[in-house]
């Protein structure tokens, strides 16, 4: 048996003397895939949370341990190395470990689990139920699987949880533990091109306004000068026009507007130039001397060379500096 070190992802008030994780047991079903950094969902007094395991051990002193109930991600969600800097982080400020792991998390990610439902697999006729749970097996078998929450959309005020876990309970319905997707989505922007159709100069003309043609113009001419689609803030940038400029443009068949998601670069606008050598490492030391040796002697022998093929008039070439950033 194993067992996990799981940090609760809730807020939970502890001494300062007690550990800050809990102890669960692996259940032999997630022995071959729970680790440190995945995310689980564990029993915790009468609620379900979500947790992070932190150590995994062959052994525990604690008796009566609860299972670890569900895998949320297949793959662990922080690495062992933010692990040992969280721990630092909550010794150092007095802080829930907890905390400190959200940190990592994964941008968008939801450490709340939610519940779907479904009517479990068999050919066994339905034992008797009540009305209720009779219509919650008719709305799993029109609708497939549902979350709590469609469930909670289908039945509104009716007390349906009590019923559904008396269904769960008696393996007629399944509730599987699952993690809600993301909620950061990719930054979506519009591009626009040129299109293939459209004489080089456009006709009617762009506008009757001498500055608004001439801003049209210009953007209309930018665009046909790329290859791909163009973000519109760049045309916007570099042609001073404007979104109702391009849609003008768009209704003349001139471009196409169009949707797409923009990668996102914190670093694009940063430029770092080292100001000092770089310190090369004992291992880093020993290879460097010795590709430096090989150097010194390419270069001598390219001196010989010469020299032979020039009769004793050695050419004066160009002088070769090396350094360990080169």
């Amino acid at each position: 048996m194993t067992f996990a070190e799981v940090a609760v992802l809730a807020p939970i008030t502890r001494a300062p003397n007690v550990a800050p994780t809990f102890t669960y047991a692996v259940p032999e079903t997630l022995a071959e895939h729970v680790a440190p950094g995945s995310l689980v969902t564990v029993p915790f007094r009468a609620r379900k949370l979500s947790g992070i395991v932190v150590a995994l051990s062959p052994t525990s002193r604690i008796p009566d341990i609860k299972p670890i109930e569900s895998l949320l991600d297949p793959q662990p969600v922080v690495d062992a190395a933010r692990i040992e800097l969280a721990r630092w982080m909550a010794h150092e400020y007095l802080a829930p470990l907890s905390e400190c792991l959200r940190l990592f998390l994964p941008p968008g990610i939801t450490v709340h689990s939610d519940t779907v439902y479904a009517l479990a697999a068999t050919d066994a006729p339905l034992p008797t139920v009540n009305n209720l749970q009779a219509d919650l097996i008719a709305l799993l078998r029109q609708r497939g699987e549902l979350s709590r929450g469609q469930v909670q959309h289908a039945f509104g005020h009716k007390t349906w949880r009590n019923a559904l876990d008396s269904l769960v309970r008696r393996g007629i319905v399944t509730a599987t533990q699952v993690l809600p997707p993301p909620s950061v989505r990719p930054r979506r922007v519009q591009f626009v091109r040129a299109t293939l159709a459209g004489p080089a100069s456009p006709t009617p003309p762009l506008s009757k306004q001498e500055a608004v043609a001439a801003r049209r113009t210009a953007a209309l001419d930018y665009l046909r000068q790329q290859t791909e689609p163009v973000w519109v803030s760049w045309v916007y940038a570099e042609t001073g026009c404007s979104l109702p400029d391009l849609k003008v443009l768009e209704q003349l068949g001139l471009v196409e507007l169009t949707e797409g998601e923009l990668l996102r670069d914190p670093l694009a606008d940063r430029d770092y130039v080292p100001t000092e050598a770089l310190s090369l490492t004992a291992d880093q030391a020993v290879v460097w001397s010795a590709i430096e040796r090989g150097f010194i002697v390419a270069r001598q022998g390219d001196k010989e060379t010469r020299r032979q093929g020039d009769g004793a008039t050695e050419s004066p070439g160009l002088p070769v500096s090396l350094s360990p950033n080169s």
